[in-house]
C-alpha cells in the first residue's frame, strides 16, 4: 500500500507483482498448479493453461537439498575400516 492514498483509490490500486516465496521445490509447484508451466506437462496432468513458461519445474537438480538414493541389487559389504574421512 503507498502511503497517502485515500481508502477508494487503495481499492482501485492495480497490483502488478506477485512475489511467490514457497522455498525451490514450494514455489515450481504452486506455479504448476496454478497453470503456469511447460504447457505439454500441465495438459497431460489436465491443469488449464494460464501461461506457458517451459522452464518451471524443470533443473531441480540443482538444489542441493535433493539426494538421490541408490539401492543395490546385492547386499553390500560393510567396509572393516570405520574411522572416517582422513584428508
Amino acid at each position: 500500500m503507498h502511503w497517502g492514498l485515500t481508502i477508494m483509490q487503495w481499492c482501485n490500486y492495480k497490483i502488478e507483482e506477485v512475489i511467490l516465496a514457497a522455498g525451490a521445490i514450494g514455489s515450481p509447484q504452486l506455479l504448476l498448479l496454478s497453470g503456469i508451466g511447460p504447457r505439454p506437462y500441465l495438459s497431460s496432468w489436465g491443469i488449464p493453461l494460464t501461461l506457458h513458461l517451459p522452464y518451471v519445474g524443470q533443473f531441480l537438480y540443482h538444489n542441493p537439498r535433493n539426494g538421490i538414493n541408490l539401492l543395490p541389487s546385492m547386499p553390500l559389504e560393510h567396509s572393516a575400516y570405520s574411522g572416517g574421512w582422513h584428508h
